[in-house]
């Protein structure tokens, strides 16, 4: 077993006080206690407070009397300390350079301000080794890893303990329990709690956040809890991303497109939105026209309309909404709105989503076949057609009594339903029809 291994193992022995102590964080029995942090300050501040640091920590003044008095101090959060106490090999005069609390880039400075001085200082060069500087190197990423591996431990141990409750372990949809190789890990730190998801639910959470759109334009949001519905952090979704590129690779699939950019910009989903606009316009347009609800009906409505104008053809604007309307959608029905969510990406986003789409006059002929193919109802309502069919049997009936060489006015006698002229006289043909249809209207 090498270095590493053997302090991981050792660090595993120890109590969870004595890992929250090395990392800076409170603890309370077994239960880790956060220290709440301070609201952020303005950025003049930082720096302000960043100088004041440099300055106290190249002082000398008020250090600890011992390593001991200095570990008995408390850490102050984002602050790095060394674990173990320097070797005996460095100069006395650097030792208790070791025994302040920076953050990552206050070290760096540190360090190099220290090489610069014994660059700069011919005595202090001569009375200190020539690997001085290495040495220091070392000693700090030495420290590096062993807080690094402190940390693991302490991450260990908290799964180990809130894996005991689990707040969610069943499949959202059949709400059975989740099986191993189904399960994904989400982990809240803020809550102290785990959740065990289905790589199924979780897949289309992703999709659902990152195609949300608003008609045609879309509108990606970031990433949220399955079960809580509440936004991941950064270190969330990164720790799901990284599970289900595991799960795709160990199923030998590849991640789709929408998933590849979303990690490819970072996790960001501005970035993400500004970097892949027409990606996610094509999938909010699909995803429009994915039902045929009233919204897509009439989209569909207004495409056949201008399709029809563009290619000189008289059509019904009424057959085509009534012929819309109609239930259960059919296979005609759902073949239009394939035709209109390919029309409209070939519109607006310059695609070719059918191989064979060369030119307009392609896309219309594919139109006019599709045209051919749809049997659309008479625009004509039910009332016109019973008065039209009242009118014809009435011209046929007045056809018949000529031919037997009745006057018009035996007509009415025959009829039974044509009143007399007022001025006595014959009536018409034209008038007696008028006056029928005006019959049957009031009927």
């Amino acid at each position: 077993m090498d270095a590493s291994g053997a302090l991981a193992e050792r660090m595993m022995d120890v109590s969870g006080a004595q890992l929250g102590f090395a990392l800076g964080v409170a603890t309370s029995g077994d239960r880790p206690v956060y220290r709440s942090r301070r609201p952020p300050r303005a950025a003049s501040e930082n720096h302000e407070g960043e100088r004041e640091n440099e300055n106290e920590n190249d002082t000398f003044s008020f250090m600890p009397t011992s390593w001991d008095t200095y570990m008995a101090t408390s850490l102050k959060v984002g602050h790095i300390r060394f674990l173990t106490q320097p070797n005996t090999d460095i100069p006395m005069s650097i030792t208790p350079w070791f025994m302040h609390d920076r953050t990552l880039s206050q070290w760096n400075d540190a360090m190099r301000k220290l090489e610069e001085m014994m660059l700069g200082n011919p005595l202090a060069a001569a009375i200190t080794p020539p690997d001085f500087m290495e040495r220091i190197h070392a000693l700090f990423a030495a420290n590096q890893r062993q807080r690094w591996l402190a940390r693991w431990v302490l991450n260990r141990w908290r799964q180990r303990m809130w894996s005991r409750r689990t707040q969610c372990n069943v499949d959202l949809i059949d709400m059975e329990p989740v099986a191993d190789r189904n399960a994904i890990f989400l982990t809240d730190t803020r809550h102290r709690q785990m959740y065990r998801f289905h790589r199924r639910d979780v897949y289309q959470n992703l999709l659902s956040n990152l195609t949300l759109a608003d008609d045609y334009f879309p509108t990606p949001r970031p990433l949220t809890n399955p079960w809580t519905n509440a936004p991941l952090t950064l270190g969330q979704t990164i720790g799901l991303c990284q599970q289900m590129l595991m799960d795709f690779a160990k199923r030998g699939q590849c991640p789709p497109v929408i998933f590849a950019a979303f990690c490819a910009a970072r996790y960001d989903v501005v970035r993400l939105r500004a970097e892949q606009t027409s990606l996610l316009s094509q999938l909010a347009i699909q995803n429009y026209f994915k039902d045929l609800t009233d919204n897509v009906r009439e989209t569909v409505f207004e495409t056949m309309i201008q399709l029809f104008a563009d290619m000189g053809l008289r059509t019904s604007p009424i057959a085509i909404r009534r012929w819309l309307r109609e239930m259960p959608v059919t296979s005609q029905h759902r073949a239009w709105v394939a035709f209109a969510r390919d029309y409209t990406l070939y519109l607006n986003l310059h695609v070719q989503p059918r191989p064979h789409w060369t030119d307009e006059i392609v896309i219309q002929r594919d139109a006019a076949r599709l045209l051919s193919q749809t049997q659309l109802p008479d625009p004509v309502s039910v009332r016109v057609r019973q008065l039209r069919s009242s009118v014809e049997s009435i011209e046929n009936a007045v056809a018949d009594v000529r031919q037997l060489g009745v006057g018009m006015l035996g007509l009415p006698m025959l009829l039974g339903a044509m009143p007399l002229d007022a001025s006595g006289g014959e009536m018409d043909m034209n008038t007696a029809v008028q006056l029928i249809q005006a019959a049957l209207f009031r009927l």
